[in-house]
């Protein structure tokens, strides 16, 4: 009889300690967002990172220089037809997005926010505002 009873309130509990678990562990993931100050610091340098531009696989490669400039490139490639665009801009952190301000030859400027999901010395985790995630890798 014991039996029984133990395993319906373990199954009536289990959803709760689950619950809670999964809304400790979101409490815990939003402080650990990086500081202002620690994308700042980190962002510097040159990333490679696997984009679609235009409906196209790409590799872009983009160098965040510390003085808040960047240039960055990438090959597009249709057919046996290949195009290397390059851009320039500058960037800034402002509470836990990065906004990028793109000037391009022959188009408009155009400015990109971006959510920085993770930042370390290899690897910048950032989200678009529709949602879609961009993994850049530190280049060497």
């Amino acid at each position: 009889m014991l039996r029984p009873i133990s395993f319906l309130v373990v199954k009536a509990v289990l959803p709760f300690i689950f619950a809670l678990v999964f809304a400790c562990a979101a409490a815990g993931s939003a402080s650990d967002k990086p500081s202002d100050e620690t994308i700042r610091s980190q962002i510097p340098g040159a990333w490679i990172s696997q984009e679609t531009l235009d409906g196209q696989p790409t590799t872009l490669t983009v160098e965040y220089r510390s003085d808040g400039t960047f240039g960055a490139s990438a090959r597009m490639t249709e057919g046996r037809y290949s195009i290397k665009l390059v851009l320039t801009g500058t960037w800034r952190v402002h509470n836990g997005y990065l906004i990028s301000h793109t000037e391009a030859t022959g188009a408009p400027p155009r400015v990109t926010t971006n959510e920085v999901v993770a930042v370390n010395e290899s690897m910048l985790v950032l989200r678009d505002r529709e949602g879609n995630i961009a993994v850049k890798r530190r280049a060497k």
